[in-house]
């Protein structure tokens, strides 16, 4: 349920002539909020500087920067902290606490089953625009963190980048934030594996002979190798986990999109048969044609061509356990036990404990721990089914 449906309001058309104006607000640089770690504890260390503004705002009052400003703050501490009343003050959405207490609870039990000891936590926040509704206003907001840690002295670091949509409600003295919408992408991938694609997938046939390569954008990397190439799938990952590689097109759920230009950078040939519904192979978009296979883009399609055997070009093998996963294997999750596959991750590293650290699109993760428990997504009936790419073709 959208936030506007969800808090009873619709967004105000843009007018004139003294009536609201819906005037994008614009962030030259991101508010930076950092928790480190010093004596035993996390302390906080953030300044407002470089937390400018520009455009207008339809009159309003600019007290709302300062709450935006306090909500990424507190944002980043109750992750620290693994405390959700840390926001108490400035949110009043119980529906948004729900989902919070779960995820906070869940990274916690994560964190210590990994022996994880925190180093540095950090946050980003852009905020993107405003839009005047009834009372108040809607703000767009994009949060990049970052969080360092060590298991067994050995340091890695985290990144992420997400968007939220938050009603800031006008009362009587100041403002408050009265509904969150969270980035509830990896959760909308799964819808448009049944609603955009269709459901039944034609099983690739492995004797199909594959057609010429189809001609890519020049910018695309093009390597032809007998030999699966993992250190360069994981560079190519780590290199385009934020900004999508302009020799593509960008999918709004661009997850098994980047996962299958990773696995082409480490030199996996394509199978092109022109054909949607089979093979595994992208050309973009010619005129208003779509030309690449459901195998390429959409994360359930993706898992049933990884789950056919083939004597030759991209195979792979289902494996049991994530430990047994190296740098430029897949791994596809089914959120809720179903059937259905809605996200797709490369693995793009491991931890001291021999786990996989992975990265994707659609919430552009990098170096995200594989079980994804701290995902709006995530439900106690996720499935995972991992893949161990070949490393011949």
């Amino acid at each position: 349920m959208g936030l506007l449906k969800r808090i009873g309001q619709k967004a105000a058309p843009d007018t004139q002539e003294g009536k609201a104006v819906c005037s994008p607000v614009m962030i030259r640089q991101g508010a930076l909020v950092r928790h480190t770690r010093s004596l035993g504890k996390l302390e906080a260390n953030m300044s407002q500087a470089d937390f400018s503004y520009s455009g207008t705002d339809g009159g309003m009052a600019m007290d709302w920067k300062a709450l935006i400003y306090e909500y990424a703050y507190g944002r980043n501490r109750m992750e620290a902290d693994y405390d959700p009343a840390v926001l108490e003050s400035l949110v009043d959405d119980t529906h948004y606490w729900d989902r919070q207490k779960g995820k906070i609870d869940r990274l916690n039990v994560q964190h210590r089953e990994r022996g994880l000891e925190p180093i540095n936590r950090e946050v980003r926040m852009r905020l993107l625009a405003l839009r005047p509704v009834r009372d108040g206003m809607l703000a767009d907001v994009r949060l990049h963190s970052r969080f360092a840690y060590r298991i067994q002295g050995e340091l890695h670091v985290e990144e992420r980048m997400e968007q939220e949509c938050l009603f800031l409600s006008a009362r009587k003295r100041d403002w408050m934030i009265a509904g969150v919408e969270p980035d509830m992408r990896e959760e909308l991938s799964l819808l448009q594996g049944s609603r955009e694609y269709p459901t039944r997938f034609l099983t690739p046939d492995a004797r199909i002979e594959s057609r010429p390569e189809p001609m890519l954008d020049p910018r695309a990397d093009i390597r032809k190798t007998p030999f699966y190439d993992r250190e360069r799938a994981a560079e190519y990952a780590d290199r385009y986990w934020e900004s999508a590689n302009p020799a593509y097109l960008e999918f709004e759920v661009d997850c098994s999109n980047y996962v299958s230009q990773c696995i082409f950078a480490g030199g996996a040939p394509m199978n092109y048969t022109d054909r949607r519904d089979s093979g595994w192979w992208y050309r973009g978009m010619s005129g208003n044609r779509e030309n690449w296979s459901y195998s390429w883009a959409v994360a359930d399609s993706l898992r049933r061509y990884l789950s056919v055997g083939r004597s030759h070009g991209l195979r792979a093998k289902i494996v049991e356990t994530p430990q047994e996963l190296e740098p430029g294997d897949v791994i596809s999750y089914c959120w809720k036990g179903d059937g259905r596959y809605g996200h797709s991750t490369v693995v793009a590293a491991r931890d001291k404990n021999g786990m996989p650290l992975v990265n994707a699109h659609t919430v552009s993760s990098k170096h995200r721990y594989w079980d994804y428990r701290d995902s709006y997504a995530w439900t106690e009936n996720t499935q995972y089914l991992f893949f161990h790419i070949t490393d011949r073709f």
